[in-house]
């Protein structure tokens, strides 16, 4: 299978070189030069814009986009829709809020472009281990490009979920837990380092809490692999949100639907960006960069 794809970051390149892996036949293109050629040496076509790519595939093209969610996406899929035509699959790989997301997918279908949102989950390790990717859009297009999503993704980690938008519904409600799960690690730890017993080694704890407790998670073991690598003492406490929570709070108070774990969470996070010298935060920005590859500020 031949498809292009736009948006070579921290997980487009990793799916890139997955699909690579596993005999797809991959045009590529980034506005990074630099990340094309990386590609390239491992076997994709590059394409120095998208009406090079678009080119050079033949019609029924598909097309992959991952890229930001916000003006960068929605420039691409703006510029597609002009230039693509009926019966094309687009999949949009963004962390889209799901609204925009069906607007979109109302244009495309008018004009017989079929468009598929896809939340992926995954992270830095998704190369290696697989990515969950959650589907939304029509069937007959999914079924069409099923052997992408079951080449990117972990054994069973991919699911048609529903109509256009639903995938990326999906990935919210994803990203929202995952705040509050991230946000109760992290104030563990501060108490394991405010003990009454003077020191306690908290790698070996969260290490044995990953080995038949209850609590046992891959969030668990990327807090131990964080702290092992980094020097709290050097860490700025600072926790981005890159707006999958924000848009959880919001449409759960449309729906009036309790989530206080999750505003919490969010509102922690806010806190943080104010400058608050706080162990739970230090904690938040090692595991955020641990398994994205987020950006993690240091002192100097």
């Amino acid at each position: 299978m031949k498809l292009g794809f736009i948006g070579l970051g921290k997980m487009g390149s990793q799916m890139s070189l997955r699909l690579l892996k596993r005999g797809f036949d991959l045009v590529v293109y980034d506005i990074a030069r630099s990340k094309v050629e990386y590609l390239v040496k491992h076997g994709a076509h590059p394409a120095s814009g998208l009406k090079e790519l678009v080119d050079s595939l033949k019609p029924r093209r598909i097309i992959w986009t991952m890229l930001p969610s916000g003006k960068p996406s929605d420039e691409v899929l703006e510029n597609l829709k002009k230039v693509l035509q009926s019966g094309d699959i687009v999949i949009d790989g963004s962390n889209s809020n799901y609204k925009r997301t069906r607007k979109f997918y109302e244009e495309f279908k008018r004009k017989g472009i079929n468009l598929l949102d896809a939340g992926v989950s995954g992270g830095v390790y998704g190369s290696k281990e697989g990515f969950c990717i959650m589907v939304g859009g029509d069937r007959e297009a999914f079924a069409e490009v099923e052997d992408i999503f079951k080449a990117l993704s972990a054994e069973k980690g991919y699911r048609f979920i529903g109509e256009g938008g639903s995938g990326h519904y999906a990935k919210m409600v994803h990203n929202a837990i995952e705040y509050a799960m991230m946000e109760s690690i992290a104030e563990g730890i501060a108490m394991l380092e405010e003990n009454p017993f003077g020191h306690v080694d908290i790698l070996e704890i969260l290490d044995l809490w990953n080995h038949g407790s209850i609590i046992r998670s891959f969030l668990l073991e990327v807090a131990r692999k964080a702290l092992e690598k980094e020097d709290l003492e050097k860490v700025l406490p600072y926790v981005d949100d890159t707006g999958e929570g924000r848009w959880s709070v919001q449409t759960a108070i449309e729906m009036k639907v309790p989530v206080p774990l999750i505003s919490s969470a969010l509102m922690m996070r806010f806190i943080s960006q104010k400058g608050d010298d706080n162990v739970v935060f230090k904690v938040l920005a090692l595991m955020r960069h641990e398994f994205g590859g987020h950006e993690l500020r240091r002192k100097e």
